[in-house]
């Protein structure tokens, strides 16, 4: 386990986020969590989001990251999975490559996994999403490739315009 998977599961826990936590808004609950070897979170870091159905549920996931939190190798990436309420679930994080990200995958009604690929394919970790329940994938469950697909696209938040107009600020890169 690296350094960075580490601090992130420490912070994960020290934030109470360990417990699924219903959230109306992922960017203002996110931006309360404490990064990884730091007290708090700043805009001027920026936000980077990916969004899809990660849980394959029917309903729009979020996952939020700053490129802050990452080390030379990897840094944690925290899931909000979307309730039919249109709140969110704080379900918790995955720690993956800035330049890899996941590929989400569907497995049957309310469940998915969400595969780390390396540049070569192969897969480099996973994770299981059962409803609002995420968990590491046993390194004998993982395919020896990564299925062919795309990863999610990432938005990024404009600082100056969140700032100005409140959550209208993201932008697709």
């Amino acid at each position: 386990m690296t350094r960075w998977s580490v601090l992130a599961i420490a912070a994960l826990l020290a934030t109470g986020a360990a417990a699924q936590r219903d959230v109306g808004d992922p960017l203002e609950h996110f931006l309360d969590t404490a990064p990884p070897g730091r007290a708090k979170r700043a805009l001027d870091d920026g936000v980077a989001r990916a969004t899809g159905d990660f849980n394959n549920d029917g309903l729009a996931d979020v996952a939020l990251w700053q490129d802050a939190d990452f080390g030379p190798h990897d840094g944690p990436v925290f899931l909000y999975l979307g309730r039919k309420d249109g709140r969110f679930a704080a379900s918790g994080l995955i720690v993956v490559s800035a330049q890899r990200l996941f590929r989400p995958l569907p497995r049957g009604r309310g469940a998915g996994e969400l595969l780390v690929c390396a540049a070569d394919a192969s897969v480099a970790a996973g994770y299981a999403v059962d409803g609002f329940i995420v968990s590491d994938l046993a390194r004998n469950a993982l395919p020896k490739s990564c299925p062919a697909g795309d990863a999610p696209e990432v938005d990024r938040l404009d600082v100056a315009r969140f700032r100005a107009n409140g959550t209208q600020a993201w932008i697709r890169r």
